[in-house]
């Protein structure tokens, strides 16, 4: 079960108060590793091809398990993901948990989140891109 650490600064949960820490488990159906490559590519008349190679970046792509409608906002997630929508940093564990670590990494969000519906019952599933960024 991976696990998350960030500070609330924003939609601030009623548990919570402004700037704090909060670490938390939580469930994912899929984490899979992507990869950004910053590059600018040009093909002469000729037919000569020059590429030039400016960066690259390591992504994860989140997923979480269905989460009930009801759920969204008492399971935190409004406050986590407003907490870090601005570029704000936070850790990411994906195959630890906040008793047990594994390999904790700090990255930032790309990009919007998705809370997207899955079901007529109102479950829905969170999912986020996030950049590495140590």
């Amino acid at each position: 079960m991976p696990s998350i650490e960030y500070i609330a600064i924003r939609r601030v949960h009623a548990d919570h108060t402004l700037n704090d820490t909060i670490s938390r488990d939580i469930s994912a159906y899929s984490i899979l590793p992507s990869w950004d490559v910053q590059k600018d590519e040009a093909i002469a008349l000729n037919g000569d091809q020059e590429t030039n190679y400016h960066n690259d970046d390591d992504l994860i792509v989140f997923t979480s398990r269905l989460i009930a409608r009801t759920n969204l906002t008492s399971d935190y997630w409004y406050e986590f993901l407003a907490s870090i929508i601005g570029g704000e940093s936070f850790t990411f564990d994906p195959y630890g948990t906040i008793a047990s670590p594994d390999d904790a990494q700090t990255y930032i969000m790309v990009g919007k989140p998705r809370i997207t519906p899955v079901s007529r019952l109102g479950d829905h599933r969170v999912s986020f891109t996030a950049r590495k960024i140590s």
